[in-house]
């Protein structure tokens, strides 16, 4: 009975606030992929919601920032994919870091896994 409070009602009975059973049976239900999901939406529907007033304080030049930052994070993810694709070994950004540039790329890539 976590978190049941009870309230009286005009007739003098204790009746619960928060049924428990169906609270119980929502979080069994819940996935580790269903919350990172929902973690995900919050995440992105906040950028978005954000996106009008940077562009009102960036004009223009703001746009053709997220533009190109687009484009290269675009190219690069093709890049990673072709790296991970001729080598099925490479599983973690560290192991890819290390291909593509030596020891510092594992090293970076470590820090930033």
């Amino acid at each position: 009975t976590l978190g049941l409070h009870h309230h009286r009602s005009s007739l003098g009975e204790s009746l619960p606030l928060v049924e428990m059973e169906e609270d119980q049976d929502a979080i069994r239900n819940t996935s580790f992929g269903k919350a990172v999901y929902s973690i995900l939406c919050a995440m992105i529907g906040a950028g978005i919601l954000g996106l009008p007033g940077t562009l009102a304080a960036t004009n223009l030049y703001g746009l053709l920032v997220m533009a190109a930052m687009g484009a290269v994070l675009h190219y690069s993810g093709q890049c990673m994919t072709v790296c991970a694709l001729e080598d099925p070994e490479l599983i973690t950004f560290r192991d890819l870091g290390e291909k593509a540039f030596g020891w510092w790329g594992q090293m970076i890539g470590l820090v930033l896994q």
